[in-house]
């Protein structure tokens, strides 16, 4: 019987025990701290160290497990933003995170950030981005975010969880308050609010474009005389382009078919006549200096890293990549420097990115034999010599009777590189009358 009163009692009280077990354990640790108040340890630096860690700070003194349970829980934790390589880099600088936790214990405690930590964040963020201020704030709005989730989320007593709420949502009215106190020592004299808008910056990255695009646009695309060979493939291009979300297509042909006019005209009729944003680049004129994506951007003057530019422009309409003669950085003729490589990860960066078309040219045996062309994926178009129909046409405007030549000659001349040679011969040796 006495046993029964026992289970009886404890069936009775236990789901009290269970209720003020957690509080009694929180008035223990209070006392235990009131007595000793060097023995309390700091659980917010350690939440916060973690939530870095799963946001991609790696701690070599950790052990390869570790390091492997961190980043597999970083994973579900990062955004595609967080991902990014100069802000994984940025967040990985010690004063970096040291900044980004006198911040977020700021926004916790109700304070506001101070001028030192919101400034020494921006300007570490700019020098390793090379974007603009505004992108700053974003970046440390996204981590100060995550932050001030993990505390909260690791908060077990109510009443502090709604004190943490109610001070998060004065967090982002605090925050901005301070950078409009900050004004003009953020940037170069620059107030934020003062800074461009999204819509005039991607206007000036649109010009920056165009700027840069130019040694392949004004490529000629004509004989001398001003003649056009119609190619079949440009249509072809042009309706992938038109008709597909996101395309990669590889313009192949020999040497002398004419790739670099077709891309030439491709890129002039979908940035004048179809008003789409068009980056255009000749593989073959980059500084042999070019190793990596920052120094293509440094190559080319633009303001920002091309994939940056192209990812943020295609969210505003279609944007065409265009790269011309990559088989002149082909392994076997360029053996010494990283171009190949870095255009090659510039395509595979922006690739199956809605919006973004990007078009190849090479010559046929450099693209099939190339290692590294190789590995790209990518629908491939054979340009085709023009008919000896067109060609016959194009030599008889310019005086030459050719319609009864062998086919070996017919064969030559279907090339346009070596028909416009002969046509600028014929005109030389006549003393430029035609």
């Amino acid at each position: 019987m006495p046993m029964d009163i026992s289970a009886a009692l404890l069936k009775l009280f236990a789901p009290v025990v269970r209720a003020f077990s957690p509080k009694a354990k929180q008035i223990h640790k209070e006392r235990v701290a009131a007595a000793n108040p060097e023995s309390v340890v700091d659980l917010t630096e350690i939440i916060l160290d973690d939530a870095l860690q799963r946001l991609g700070v790696r701690d070599p003194n950790h052990a390869w497990w570790e390091q492997a349970l961190v980043s597999l829980c970083g994973q579900a934790v990062r955004t595609d933003f967080l991902k990014l390589p100069h802000v994984q880099q940025w967040i990985n600088l010690p004063d970096t995170q040291r900044q980004l936790k006198n911040v977020a214990r700021a926004n916790l405690g109700g304070g506001t950030p101070t001028e030192e930590s919101i400034g020494a964040l921006i300007d570490s963020y700019m020098v390793i981005s090379l974007e603009n201020p505004q992108y700053a704030v974003s970046a440390i709005q996204n981590v100060i975010a995550v932050l001030r989730a993990s505390v909260q989320g690791s908060v077990q007593d109510p009443g502090v969880g709604a004190l943490i709420q109610n001070l998060a949502l004065e967090q982002r009215k605090c925050f901005l308050e301070l950078i409009e106190q900050l004004g003009g020592s953020v940037h170069h004299g620059q107030s934020i609010a003062a800074l461009e808008s999204d819509e005039a910056i991607l206007e000036r990255w649109r010009v920056e474009l165009r700027r840069t695009s130019r040694d392949l646009l004004d490529w000629p695309t004509s004989l001398g005389s001003g003649q056009w060979i119609k190619r079949p493939e440009l249509f072809e291009i042009t309706n992938i382009i038109n008709d597909s979300e996101f395309s990669t297509t590889a313009i192949l042909g020999p040497p002398g078919a004419g790739k670099s006019a077709l891309l030439a005209v491709l890129g002039r009729q979908l940035q004048d006549e179809q008003n789409l944003t068009v980056f255009a680049i000749k593989a073959d004129l980059l500084d042999v200096s070019v190793l990596n994506e920052a120094d293509l951007q440094r190559c080319l003057d633009l303001p920002e890293a091309p994939s940056v530019m192209l990812q943020r422009l295609c969210e505003h309409g279609p944007v065409v990549l265009i790269i011309d003669q990559l088989d002149a950085l082909a392994s076997y003729l360029d053996m010494k420097t990283g171009r190949l490589s870095t255009l090659i990860n510039l395509v595979r960066r922006v690739g199956q990115t809605k919006n973004i078309h990007t078009v190849l040219s090479s010559r046929i045996f450099e693209f099939n034999h190339d290692v590294r062309l190789r590995t790209i994926e990518t629908q491939s178009i054979e340009l085709q010599a023009p008919s000896w129909s067109d060609v016959l046409v194009i030599l008889e405007a310019n005086g030459v009777n050719a319609a009864g030549w062998p086919g070996d000659a017919q064969e030559v001349m279907r090339n346009p590189q070596a028909l416009n040679t002969y046509r600028s011969a014929r005109v030389h040796r006549d003393g430029g009358r035609r």
